[in-house]
């Protein structure tokens, strides 16, 4: 039998506060208990000025095997895959070990034909993707219905579906599933008991994906939702990954300042700290006030609805004091944001714990493309 390990003189949070106890005793896989006293025969590890507390889930990410791996690095546990192909054999692999982030996936989305995320593909540098690699897609009901089968045979934990029309990413006129056939992905995903989670950049395709019946949202939208669409999709219990940093880059914000912190330079290679200081800037018509109504639109979901998911479904309304509008002169220097302004009508899983230093360490994206 392997012995007990204990984390002594360490803070402890649960999630919600910091608590009084500061050992935690770990047997096997499982927290044994909070606050005993420490085994003679256990593996003690001195958390002396460090800070344990659950392990983060980062709810939208497309990543590989170095990914998982610098994940733990931030002290995610476990990352949400939103498209791409993990074997069997792989993901076996990932959950037997200990040195990357456990994973769940929606392998890949459901699309048709020429739909996104295939514009990437077309214009990638990549010329192997960009002449020979074909990206499934569905064209009917039926093959809707079969190809989300297919994902969960191979292991799918949830089911994507794309409603994207390009509007807002810079590709505009994408073909999009029509009603018919994105109700019956959905639809099965639920015969199957798995969630149906929709990528979405607009208010439109958000409205869509609601009467569709999905389970969540995979992004935040990007233009000016309708007072109908906040209470619909509050109403109906979807949940929204919002992606704040996705859409700030597609405003054409980057994270260069992010990258220059000594706690994310030191963790992460040349490759992810270039492309936290890019940005997508595929919105043009966005200036400074759409970045602060993005963050508008999240805090008017989770004052509507307090359980949207953000990667952590005990998320609560969070108030944005003081926050600086952008550019300064749309709103003025320092405008509380302390209620959401009037929005317009219609027709106007994982590892249990993770340890981290007492500085904050923040997690990171790629900023180069909106999957």
């Amino acid at each position: 039998m392997s012995r007990a390990t204990a984390i002594a003189n360490v803070r402890i949070f649960d999630g919600e506060r910091a608590i009084s106890d500061t050992t935690v005793l770990i047997g096997g896989a499982r927290i044994e208990a909070v606050g005993p006293s420490v085994p003679r025969d256990a593996v003690v590890v001195d958390g002396r000025g460090a800070t344990l507390m659950p392990g983060l889930i980062d709810s939208h990410v497309h990543t590989d095997m170095a990914g998982l791996r610098d994940a733990l690095k931030f002290g995610v546990t476990t990352e949400l895959e939103m498209m791409g192909r993990w074997s069997a054999r792989r993901r076996r692999e990932i959950a037997e070990r200990n040195d990357v982030a456990d994973l769940r996936s929606a392998e890949m989305g459901v699309t048709p034909k020429g739909g996104h995320p295939t514009e990437y593909m077309n214009s990638s540098s990549n010329l192997f993707i960009r002449f020979f690699y074909r990206f499934p897609s569905v064209s009917t009901p039926g093959e809707a219905a079969r190809f989300v089968s297919r994902q969960v045979s191979r292991g799918a934990d949830y089911i994507k579906v794309f409603i994207e029309d390009g509007s807002c990413i810079g590709f505009p006129g994408l073909p999009v599933l029509d009603d018919a056939t994105l109700a019956a992905a959905v639809k099965e995903a639920h015969r199957h008991d798995k969630l149906a989670i929709a990528h979405i950049t607009t208010a439109e395709g958000a409205q869509r994906a609601v009467d569709a019946g999905v389970d969540g949202l995979g992004h935040l939208f990007l233009d000016s939702p309708t007072r109908e669409l906040i209470d619909n999709i509050a109403t109906a219990g979807v949940f929204v990954v919002p992606t704040l940093v996705t859409l700030s880059t597609a405003f054409g914000n980057n994270a260069a300042t992010l990258a220059a912190d000594e706690r994310v330079r030191s963790r992460l290679d040349k490759r992810w700290l270039d492309s936290l200081s890019r940005s997508m800037n595929v919105y043009p018509p966005v200036s400074g006030p759409c970045a602060t109504r993005a963050w508008t639109y999240w805090r008017a979901l989770t004052c509507r609805n307090p359980s949207p998911s953000s990667g952590d479904s005990r998320t609560a309304p969070v108030c944005i004091k003081n926050c600086n509008c952008w550019p300064r002169q749309d709103c003025g220097p320092k405008t509380p944001c302390a209620r959401p302004p009037p929005l317009p009508r219609a027709g106007s899983g994982s590892r249990t714990a993770a340890a981290s230093s007492r500085a904050r360490s923040p997690t990171c994206c790629s900023s180069t493309a909106i999957h």
